[in-house]
């Protein structure tokens, strides 16, 4: 629960990645109702952590930004969880 609030980390001072993160914030609070008609956006806090893998985040991260947001909206794993028998 929480007031629509979003947080950063992972990436200290780098305003060149939090950018694109906070682009996909503002694309996902105008079209979250688009993704599912039962959105209630305005009732959660959000949060997304930035891990840095090769050369470090790229600045280029609004798509998968989006795609996370939707997935914590939804409830749902972006990837589906391998079930071994």
């Amino acid at each position: 629960a929480g007031s629509e609030k979003l947080s950063i980390s992972g990436l200290g001072a780098s305003s060149k990645t939090k950018e694109p993160i906070k682009i996909a914030f503002d694309y996902f609070k105008a079209n979250a109702s688009r993704v599912t008609a039962s959105a209630k956006i305005l009732e959660h806090d959000y949060h997304i952590h930035v891990i840095k893998l090769n050369n470090g985040p790229s600045d280029s991260i609004t798509i998968a930004a989006f795609v996370a947001l939707c997935s914590g909206l939804l409830g749902k794993p972006v990837q589906r969880q391998l079930v071994l028998l």
